[in-house]
């Protein structure tokens, strides 16, 4: 696993993936071994358009481990949750996956990143 000096990258392109999160733990955004990129959280938030309460789920997975970041977190109906903000950033090495569920229900998911190679 190598990851880029940040001081001499070369690119850095901001995207962001949309996501409608179930009851299944899912890959939402990886970041493969040998891309030679490093993947900068900006923000990961979860919206509940439903009328219930559902609980968020999310965590990195690096080497077969999986790390909670929003380990059960319950979003209110009609509302929304910031599990990552730009002031609590955090990278995705190469080998990791950011991965999303909830406890029932479907909520959207929104992730900010920048990919930086």
């Amino acid at each position: 696993m190598s990851a880029p000096n940040l001081i001499t990258t070369s690119t850095i392109v901001g995207k962001t993936v949309l996501y409608n999160a179930t009851n299944t733990m899912t890959g939402v955004l990886a970041n493969a071994n040998g891309s030679n990129q490093v993947v900068k959280l900006n923000s990961v938030m979860y919206a509940n358009a439903n009328a219930n309460n559902i609980q968020a789920f999310v965590e990195i997975q690096r080497g077969g481990v999986s790390y909670n970041l929003a380990g059960g977190v319950t979003v209110p109906g009609i509302s929304s949750l910031v599990v990552v903000a730009k002031d609590t950033s955090t990278y995705l090495e190469e080998g990791d996956t950011l991965r999303c569920n909830t406890g029932g229900g479907t909520m959207a998911v929104s992730v900010s990143y920048e990919l930086i190679g």
